[in-house]
């Protein structure tokens, strides 16, 4: 049950960074090669252009250890977060985290549930 809760939580914040980056924001128009890309303001999470940090934000856990990751192996994702402040990470885990008490609860009682149905 701790497990489950674990990556409900894990894909939870998955989900909210990945929402963040979708979510455009304002910023200064800034030229890459042909492309025009909109740089968010620091402080916001990044704006996308082909989607591969979205694409490439992952959750791995481990089972029986109650430990999940959540990150990217796209070399600019940490560089945005701690770089260049433009955070995606850290705000989806402080506004998903706050989930974890109720999930822990939800998950062991409907393993209690399953268990008294044996």
């Amino acid at each position: 049950a701790l497990d489950k809760a674990v990556m409900l939580v894990a894909f939870s914040i998955e989900a909210e960074a990945k929402k963040s980056i979708k979510q455009p924001s304002q910023g200064k128009a800034v030229k890459r090669g042909e492309q025009t890309h909109i740089q968010s303001l620091p402080g916001q999470a990044p704006n996308t252009d082909g989607g591969r940090l979205i694409g490439n934000i992952m959750t791995v856990g481990i089972k029986g250890k109650q430990t999940a990751f959540v990150g990217t192996n796209v070399e600019y994702g940490p560089i945005l977060e701690f770089t260049y402040n433009r955070p995606w990470l850290e705000p989806a885990k402080n506004k998903k985290l706050g989930l974890f008490h109720g999930t822990i609860r939800k998950t062991v009682n409907e393993q209690i549930k399953q268990a008294g149905k044996i």
